[in-house]
């Protein structure tokens, strides 16, 4: 038994193999933490003045939060940041959203709806993150079980408020359409 304040490192995470893949699997997280706040705040500023833009803004809020949660957690297990994975991140998410001629794509009524389904996948991600963690408490008292619970609870309300309002664009993306109302579009 591990008294308060006393480090153990047994296990995988006691060795240097261990380390350098923990650093690199939490790596990958912040980048794809980075990458899903940037996409959540670009569609709450998109649709700002609307009860959809009002729940993005709040899950953005919550990704942010999450976001220093991973880099916390490596803080305190004193693993490296990567400045390389995280410019990466940014290229491919500012590539992605250019068309061969270099412009941005235009929206396409679909496009919410696809991407709150990425949105959805990069939480699913988190909540493994979360998850694995909370499975290698064991091995590393400095992982607080409390702190990981919660951030998984998180997790998943955030993949539910996803999936709801992921429904409600599609419906509206994918509705039938009476010819005035597509005139109005």
């Amino acid at each position: 038994m591990t008294e308060p304040g006393q480090v153990t490192t047994s296990g995988w995470l006691g060795g240097a193999d261990g380390r350098r893949l923990l650093a690199s699997y939490l790596n990958h997280q912040l980048a794809d933490a980075a990458a899903a706040l940037r996409l959540a705040r670009r569609m709450a500023g998109i649709h700002r003045d609307s009860a959809f833009g009002v729940a993005l803004m709040g899950i953005s809020t919550e990704l942010a939060q999450d976001q220093a949660s991973v880099r916390a957690v490596m803080d305190r297990l004193d693993l490296p940041t990567s400045r390389y994975r995280a410019a990466v991140g940014l290229l491919v998410d500012t590539a992605a959203r250019l068309t061969p001629t270099s412009q941005l794509q235009a929206r396409s009524p679909l496009r919410p709806a696809l991407e709150l389904a990425a949105l959805r996948l990069a939480v699913e991600r988190k909540w493994t993150v979360w998850t694995t963690l909370r499975a290698l408490v064991d091995q590393d008292s400095r992982l607080d079980p409390g702190r990981l619970d919660a951030l998984a609870y998180r997790a998943r309300r955030q993949a539910d408020s996803l999936d709801e309002l992921r429904h409600d664009a599609a419906r509206a993306a994918l509705s039938p359409r009476t010819h005035t109302d597509a005139a109005s579009a």
